[in-house]
């Protein structure tokens, strides 16, 4: 999972259907089922991201498409400086 995490942190994806940008905090496991992995992400306000309000998603899903516009769910746009 330390290559997986190299990979997603730092990156800013925005979310298709709202438009707001999120930057990769890390990934994770959940304790109930530590097979799965979960995204931990947070909005970007200013360029900068906010470290008070964490949301977390599984892994598969944030990487699906969204299953009304059929479009990513998250669409990968920068790498967070």
């Amino acid at each position: 999972m330390k290559k997986l995490t190299s990979q997603f942190r730092g990156i800013v994806y925005r979310h298709v259907k709202t438009g707001r940008d999120y930057g990769i905090i890390g990934l994770g496991r959940r304790t109930s089922s530590p097979s799965e992995d979960v995204v931990i992400y947070s909005q970007v306000q200013a360029n900068q991201i906010d470290y008070t309000r964490l949301w977390v998603r599984d892994l598969d899903e944030f990487l699906s498409k969204d299953e009304t516009t059929k479009q990513p769910r998250f669409k990968r746009i920068r790498t967070q400086r």
